[in-house]
Protein backbone atom coordinates (compact mmCIF):
# COMPACT_ATOMS: atom_id res chain seq x y z
CA UNK A 1 0.00 0.00 0.00
CA UNK A 2 1.49 3.32 -1.11
CA UNK A 3 1.95 5.66 1.71
CA UNK A 4 2.81 8.43 -0.34
CA UNK A 5 0.36 11.28 0.38
CA UNK A 6 -0.78 13.17 -3.01
CA UNK A 7 -0.50 16.59 -3.68
CA UNK A 8 -3.66 18.82 -3.08
CA UNK A 9 -2.98 21.08 -5.96
CA UNK A 10 -2.40 18.28 -8.22
CA UNK A 11 -5.65 16.69 -7.63
CA UNK A 12 -7.40 19.88 -8.33
CA UNK A 13 -5.12 21.15 -11.09
CA UNK A 14 -7.90 20.81 -13.36
CA UNK A 15 -10.65 22.77 -11.71
CA UNK A 16 -8.52 25.46 -9.35
CA UNK A 17 -5.63 26.83 -7.04
CA UNK A 18 -4.88 25.68 -3.70
CA UNK A 19 -4.04 28.73 -1.71
CA UNK A 20 -2.58 29.03 1.25
CA UNK A 21 -1.69 32.40 3.47
CA UNK A 22 1.93 32.10 4.47
CA UNK A 23 4.11 34.40 6.69
CA UNK A 24 8.27 33.91 6.26
CA UNK A 25 8.63 32.51 9.61
CA UNK A 26 6.56 29.12 7.54
CA UNK A 27 9.14 29.24 5.18
CA UNK A 28 11.84 27.32 6.82
CA UNK A 29 9.83 25.23 9.15
CA UNK A 30 7.07 24.32 6.40
CA UNK A 31 8.14 25.21 3.23
CA UNK A 32 8.30 21.57 1.53
CA UNK A 33 4.71 21.13 2.78
CA UNK A 34 3.33 24.28 0.86
CA UNK A 35 5.59 23.49 -2.11
CA UNK A 36 4.00 19.91 -2.46
CA UNK A 37 0.32 20.83 -1.82
CA UNK A 38 -0.35 24.24 -2.62
CA UNK A 39 0.44 26.19 -5.98
CA UNK A 40 -0.83 29.55 -4.80
CA UNK A 41 0.10 31.98 -1.92
CA UNK A 42 -1.02 34.92 0.10
CA UNK A 43 1.01 36.77 2.48
CA UNK A 44 -0.31 36.97 5.92
CA UNK A 45 0.35 40.53 6.76
CA UNK A 46 4.02 41.09 5.11
CA UNK A 47 2.30 42.81 1.95
CA UNK A 48 0.09 44.69 3.41
CA UNK A 49 0.27 48.18 3.10
CA UNK A 50 1.53 49.08 6.82
CA UNK A 51 4.45 46.77 6.88
CA UNK A 52 5.72 47.50 3.30
CA UNK A 53 5.60 51.69 3.94
CA UNK A 54 5.35 51.65 8.01
CA UNK A 55 6.38 55.33 7.86
CA UNK A 56 6.84 58.55 5.38
CA UNK A 57 9.85 57.56 3.01
CA UNK A 58 10.67 53.97 4.33
CA UNK A 59 10.12 50.79 2.64
CA UNK A 60 10.77 47.69 3.87
CA UNK A 61 10.40 44.94 0.77
CA UNK A 62 12.67 42.16 2.69
CA UNK A 63 9.95 39.81 3.69
CA UNK A 64 7.86 40.49 0.89
CA UNK A 65 10.47 39.79 -1.48
CA UNK A 66 11.22 36.54 0.14
CA UNK A 67 8.09 35.16 -0.09
CA UNK A 68 7.70 36.06 -3.64
CA UNK A 69 11.26 34.37 -4.53
CA UNK A 70 10.39 31.28 -2.62
CA UNK A 71 7.37 30.91 -4.99
CA UNK A 72 9.40 31.97 -7.96
CA UNK A 73 11.76 29.13 -6.98
CA UNK A 74 8.70 26.49 -6.50
CA UNK A 75 6.93 27.51 -9.32
CA UNK A 76 3.51 28.61 -6.93
CA UNK A 77 1.44 31.87 -7.72
CA UNK A 78 1.36 34.80 -5.16
CA UNK A 79 -1.44 36.84 -4.70
CA UNK A 80 -1.76 39.66 -2.22
CA UNK A 81 -4.74 42.10 -2.07
CA UNK A 82 -4.18 45.14 -2.78
CA UNK A 83 -6.62 47.12 -0.24
CA UNK A 84 -7.74 50.79 -1.24
CA UNK A 85 -9.38 52.30 1.38
CA UNK A 86 -9.03 53.17 4.81
CA UNK A 87 -6.22 51.47 6.11
CA UNK A 88 -6.51 49.56 9.64
CA UNK A 89 -3.19 49.94 12.06
CA UNK A 90 -3.37 47.50 14.77
CA UNK A 91 -5.11 50.06 17.76
CA UNK A 92 -7.70 49.79 15.49
CA UNK A 93 -7.50 53.28 13.85
CA UNK A 94 -5.62 55.03 11.27
CA UNK A 95 -3.77 58.35 10.88
CA UNK A 96 -0.98 57.55 7.93
CA UNK A 97 -1.06 61.03 6.90
CA UNK A 98 1.38 60.80 4.53
CA UNK A 99 -1.21 58.93 2.81
CA UNK A 100 -4.27 59.88 3.43
CA UNK A 101 -4.69 63.15 4.65
CA UNK A 102 -7.82 63.33 7.45
CA UNK A 103 -8.83 65.62 9.24
CA UNK A 104 -8.03 65.95 13.18
CA UNK A 105 -11.98 64.54 13.89
CA UNK A 106 -11.88 61.61 11.05
CA UNK A 107 -11.26 58.45 12.04
CA UNK A 108 -12.69 55.04 11.32
CA UNK A 109 -12.38 51.92 13.70
CA UNK A 110 -11.51 48.63 12.78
Amino acid sequence: MPTEIPSLHAAYANAFKIGAAVHTGMLQSEGEFIAKHFNSITAENQMKFEEIHPEEGRYAFEAADQLVDFAVAQGIAVRDILWSGIIRHRNGFSRIVWVLPLPENCYYPA
